[in-house]
């Protein structure tokens, strides 16, 4: 599972509240560690925050800032939300 498909299936289990940077870079942790294949926190959070500032740019980007300060959400009106739901990983 790649960092993109984790941060999709975290902030599509949130919903329309959505979730902070700390709490979505918490979950993708726990999502990708494994027993054979460590991450270690501080990196994971750091594609997770870099990941986020890319596509939360625009009103068409996968992501959208929430009312909240630090808070996402994925936007609904973005192909690639589209997409993700129609054909989503195994």
């Amino acid at each position: 599972m790649n960092y993109e498909q984790a941060i999709f299936d975290v902030l599509l289990e949130a919903g329309e509240k959505g979730l902070s940077v700390k709490n979505i870079a918490h979950h993708v942790h726990n999502s990708l560690n494994t027993f054979f294949d460590k991450k270690e926190y501080s990196e994971v959070y750091a594609q997770v925050r870099q990941y986020i500032k890319n596509n939360s740019r625009n009103s068409y980007s996968v992501l959208e800032h929430t009312a909240e300060r630090g808070c996402y959400r994925l936007n609904k009106n973005s192909e690639k939300y589209i997409q993700l739901r129609l054909f989503p990983n195994p």
